[in-house]
């Protein structure tokens, strides 16, 4: 056997047990059963599946999005809004589901929130399609929608 490695199963020779594998695997079945029933728009059962990680597992900025996204989708505005802010403050940078945010923030009617969320994303990243959306719904939020559709059709222009 080459120098350093183990004959054993194989899984030993790359620091993982058998233990270690099903237990990965049960997080990533977990993961799985959550993003399949929130595209199913079965939000109940996404965020019962995303709830049954554990704290370590499930308190991440990819977690709290799609539990945003199923709460966003049964009309639950209040708690899509704690769970995309849980996202931001795990991920400020991230962009990737905030145009969903805004959306809920502007279903809230929340202008302050939603133009800093728009500044944010300017300074992130000014070529993102979630930023053109997410400045749509800053300019939708206060009533100016020519310019709102403006940055819609430019999110649809850098991503069609």
């Amino acid at each position: 056997a080459p120098a350093g490695r183990d004959e054993s199963d194989g899984e030993e020779s790359v620091g993982m047990g058998k233990a270690g594998a099903r237990a990965l695997c049960d997080v990533l079945r977990r993961l799985g059963d959550g993003y399949r029933h929130l595209h199913q728009y079965r939000g109940k059962e996404a965020i019962a599946a995303f709830d049954k990680l554990s704290a370590g597992e499930g308190n991440t900025a990819w977690v709290h999005v799609q539990t945003g996204t199923a709460y966003f989708n049964m009309a639950q505005y209040s708690m899509a809004e704690q769970s995309f802010k849980k996202a931001r403050k795990l991920e400020p940078s991230r962009v990737v589901g905030m145009e969903l945010y805004s959306t809920v923030l502007w279903f809230l009617k929340k202008e302050h929130e939603l133009c800093y969320l728009a500044q944010e994303l300017v300074a992130l990243d000014k070529t993102a399609p979630q930023t053109w959306c997410v400045l749509g719904n800053c300019f939708s939020v206060q009533r100016e929608f020519e310019t709102a559709i403006k940055f819609f059709q430019r999110a649809i222009q850098v991503c069609p």
